[in-house]
Parts: C-alpha cells; structure tokens; sequence
C-alpha cells in the first residue's frame, strides 16, 4: 500500500516540476529556430557560403535544445524513479509496478486531477 502511495506523491512532484519548468518557452525557442532556419534555406536572396556558415549554427542551438528537453524529461522523471526505488524492496519490483496497466491509469488520473485542479487555483 506504501509503494502505490508513495508512487501517486512522485507523480504529482513531477507533475510539479512540469508546470515550474520553462517548456513552453523552450519549444516557442525551438518551433522559431526551426522557422529562421527554414527562411534561411528557402530564400533564393542568400548566398550558398552563407547558408553553409549560418545552418551549422541553427544546427547547434537546435541540438542544444534537444539536450534541454532531455534533461528537462529527467527532471520531470527523477522524483518517481528515486520514490520508487526507495519504496520498493527491488528495482525489479519497481518495474513491475510500473509495467501493470492499472498503477499506469491510476498515475494518470491523478496527473490529470492534479493538472486541473492546480490550473483552476493557479487562475483564481
């Protein structure tokens, strides 16, 4: 009973650290990195040797992001892994309350409560 407790907390730390974490400002940063990138290659006014100069450098900030949403996803996922790894006895068993449908949904439903409930305080 602990460990299914102890696993819906985590979520909500997540959940959490979703709504803290600057996401939203990160993907806007990417989707308009994407798009001067775009520009860049489609106009017929730039020359080829500037292309090749400024495309790595789009290249760059667009790995670097991609680096930023990854640690961002272990950001979001660190407090479930170390909750759970300290509630139950192995890491196996660990997994395997993870892998059964139902502590899925459940988890999910609470994110979800957890979700709303926190966007209708948050705007009151």
């Amino acid at each position: 009973m602990h460990e299914t407790l102890t696993l819906g907390v985590m979520t909500l730390a997540g959940c959490e650290l979703a709504f803290r974490l600057p996401i939203l400002e990160s993907i806007s940063s990417f989707r308009r990195n994407i798009a001067q990138s775009w520009a860049v290659l489609r106009s017929s006014r730039i020359s080829d040797t500037w292309k090749e100069r400024v495309l790595p450098a789009y290249a760059g900030r667009m790995l670097a992001l991609s680096f930023m949403f990854l640690g961002y996803l272990m950001l979001i996922l660190a407090p479930l892994a170390i909750g759970g790894l300290l509630a139950f006895d192995s890491p196996r068993a660990f997994l395997a309350a993870l892998a059964d449908y139902r502590t899925v949904l459940a988890m999910m439903a609470a994110a979800i409560a957890f979700a709303v409930a926190r966007t209708r305080l948050v705007r009151e």
